[in-house]
């Protein structure tokens, strides 16, 4: 079974925007001390086994959590803003899997508490074949 997590890492960051805004700078659950920003850290926060609402029977749809940090509120949009147009309604290869689908769930900005480091996050659900 491919590795879903890095499959979408790699199509995020083979988009030109994107690696113009942060290079390689993007994490698995937690970046290290002192990163450079904008940066992102990554994760997969569900993988329901039930019937989904893609009317595809054998599919996956693992929700994944971006969150987007920066020195400021424009490079957290800018980076942002790119992921996005990557994943927003993609349908057909990711890697080695085939997507049916990639929709948005959620996208949220904030300041991060008693810092100046912005935040944005952005949820995708991504439907997938295995296999």
């Amino acid at each position: 079974m491919a590795n879903i997590e890095g499959q979408i890492r790699a199509m995020v960051l083979s988009n030109g925007t994107v690696t113009t805004l942060i290079s390689t700078r993007m994490y698995y659950l937690i970046a290290p001390d002192q990163e450079t920003f904008p940066y992102v850290v990554y994760q997969d926060v569900s993988d329901p086994h039930v019937p989904n609402s893609f009317d595809h029977i054998a599919s996956r749809q693992p929700r994944f959590q971006f969150d987007v940090y920066g020195s400021s509120a424009v490079s957290v949009v800018d980076v942002r803003d790119a992921i996005i147009g990557v994943l927003r309604w993609h349908q057909g290869t990711v890697g080695t899997l085939t997507a049916n689908g990639i929709q948005i769930a959620n996208v949220q900005s904030m300041l991060v508490e008693d810092s100046v480091i912005y935040r944005s996050i952005i949820d995708a659900i991504v439907d997938y074949q295995e296999g």
